[in-house]
C-alpha cells in the first residue's frame, strides 16, 4: 500500500530523511530494549548457568530478538506517529498534525475493555469446561487458540466499524493495547490475585509450551493486518 502523498509541497526530501532516520532510530532503542528484556528474562528464569544452558539460552535468545524485529517494525511508526507534529507532516498526514494525535481515542479504550471482558470469559469457559478434563498445559494451549480467535474477530469487528486514517494509527492501537494487556496481566495478577512474579514470567516461557506470547503479539499486530487487509481489497 503507498504512504498517503502531502497534500502540500512543504514536506521536503530533508524532512523525509529526517522521518527515517527517527523511524530508524525508535526501532533500534526498541530492539535493545527488547533484547535487554529478554535477558533479564533468562537471568530471572534460569535455574544455573551450566555452560551448556548458557548456549541454549543465548540461541532461543538471538531467535526471539529476530522475531521481535519484525515485530517492532510496526510500533516504531506508530510511536512516531503519536508524539511528533513534525513527523505526521513529514509524512504527509496533514490532518492529523493539525488534530495532534489520534481520534476517539476512548474507542481504543472502549475496545480493548471489550477485548478483557471476552478474555476474562474465555478463561472461565476453560475453568469450568474442557479445563477439568484435560491437562493444565493443554487446556492452556487450547485456551491460547481460543483467545487468538475470539479476540480476531473482536478487533475485525473494530476495524470494520472504526477503521484507522492510517497504517500508523493501526500500529499505534495495537501497541496501546499491547501495553494495556501486560500492564493489566502483571499488576492484577500479581497485586490482586498474589500471584508471584516468577509465576507470572513463567507463563511466556515458550520452551516450557507456553503460548502467552502468541496472544500478545497478535493483539499487537492485528490492527495493521486489518489495516493492510482492507486497503488491498
Amino acid at each position: 500500500m503507498r504512504r498517503p502523498q502531502p497534500t502540500h509541497t512543504g514536506a521536503d526530501q530533508q524532512e523525509l530523511e529526517w522521518a527515517r532516520g527517527a523511524e530508524r532510530g525508535v526501532f533500534f532503542a526498541l530492539l535493545l530494549a527488547c533484547a535487554l528484556g529478554w535477558g533479564a528474562y533468562a537471568m530471572l528464569t534460569a535455574k544455573s548457568f551450566y555452560p551448556l544452558l548458557v548456549l541454549r539460552a543465548l540461541i532461543v535468545g538471538s531467535c526471539l530478538v529476530v522475531v521481535s524485529a519484525f515485530v517492532l517494525a510496526i510500533p516504531a511508526e506508530g510511536i512516531l506517529y503519536l508524539v511528533s507534529a513534525r513527523y505526521r507532516q513529514a509524512r504527509g498526514y496533514r490532518q492529523a498534525a493539525e488534530k495532534g494525535k489520534p481520534a476517539a481515542a476512548w474507542k481504543y479504550l472502549g475496545a480493548w475493555f471489550a477485548m478483557l471482558l471476552v478474555s476474562v470469559a474465555n478463561g472461565v469457559l476453560r475453568d469450568f469446561t474442557y479445563g477439568r478434563h484435560m491437562d493444565e498445559l493443554s487446556a492452556h494451549q487450547l485456551s491460547t487458540a481460543a483467545s487468538v480467535l475470539l479476540l480476531g474477530l473482536l478487533i475485525r469487528g473494530y476495524t470494520r466499524i472504526c477503521p484507522p486514517a492510517a497504517a500508523q494509527e493501526a500500529a499505534f492501537i495495537g501497541l496501546l493495547w499491547l501495553a494495556l494487556t501486560v500492564a493489566f496481566e502483571f499488576l492484577f495478577f500479581h497485586y490482586a490475585g498474589g500471584h508471584s512474579w516468577p509465576d507470572l514470567l513463567d507463563n511466556y516461557n515458550l520452551m516450557k509450551g507456553r503460548l502467552w506470547p502468541v496472544v500478545l503479539v497478535w493483539i499487537a499486530i492485528a490492527p495493521y493486518v486489518f489495516f493492510r487487509a482492507d486497503r488491498a481489497q
